[in-house]
């Protein structure tokens, strides 16, 4: 095992796995199964430890420095989780009526509350590059949601759907402050080709991809 150890994790409920290092503050070791606190390109969420990375897989995790473990997860952070977990049928009525209202032309599939507070994926079929500044802003004032779109499937799959923006741009951005992004080469998926992770949210949305063992 790595003298600055990193860890194969797998979070959300799409169950993405990636490679996480351990924060500075975080001393932790860690064990399979446990549950800790992530920091994601998505934001702030519980994730499950899968196992300990050797010298190789940890020197790819510790190249993307913001991607970490914050900490074991306390039971404050699991009742805050079961809190959220507990509030997910409503937010996606209260998602999926903002986005009818704005007439916005893509399904929603899913949605996935994160430990930050008010914090949201909105899992979607439709095209993956969006400028939906407009519609973060509809979600800031109607309901309180800060909003992360992570589309489902291929672009070309959705290509028919139209993004309603009258023309594509950059996509949505994730909670302000996160300071999340991939940092790292860019696949055809739009993300990291050595973590495994998608995209930065404030750059681009883009299909999730499983990190290779």
């Amino acid at each position: 095992m790595a003298a600055d150890p990193a860890y194969l994790i797998r979070y959300g409920v799409m169950s993405y796995v990636g490679r996480f290092r351990l924060a500075a503050e975080c001393t932790a070791r860690l064990g399979r199964g446990q549950s800790v606190v992530i920091k994601t390109e998505r934001g702030v969420e519980l994730g499950e430890v899968l196992l300990p990375l050797d010298e190789a897989g940890a020197s790819r995790a510790r190249s993307v420095e913001w991607q970490c473990v914050l900490r074991p997860a306390s039971p404050d952070d699991l009742a805050r989780a079961r809190r959220a977990e507990a509030s997910r049928a409503q937010r996606f009525t209260v998602c999926r009526r903002v986005l009818e209202e704005a007439s916005w032309p893509w399904e929603l599939i899913d949605i996935e509350p994160l430990l930050e507070e008010g914090v949201t994926v909105l899992q979607y079929l439709g095209p993956h590059h969006l400028d939906a500044s407009d519609l973060r802003a509809r979600f800031r004032m109607t309901c309180g949601l800060e909003v992360v779109l992570e589309p489902v499937g291929s672009d070309e799959e959705s290509a028919d759907t139209g993004c309603g923006t009258g023309g594509c741009g950059s996509c949505t951005e994730s909670k302000s402050g996160s300071n999340s992004g991939c940092g790292s080469s860019k696949g055809s998926h739009g993300g990291c080709g050595s973590c495994g992770l998608r995209r930065k949210p404030s750059e681009r949305v883009a299909e999730p991809a499983v990190d290779p063992v």
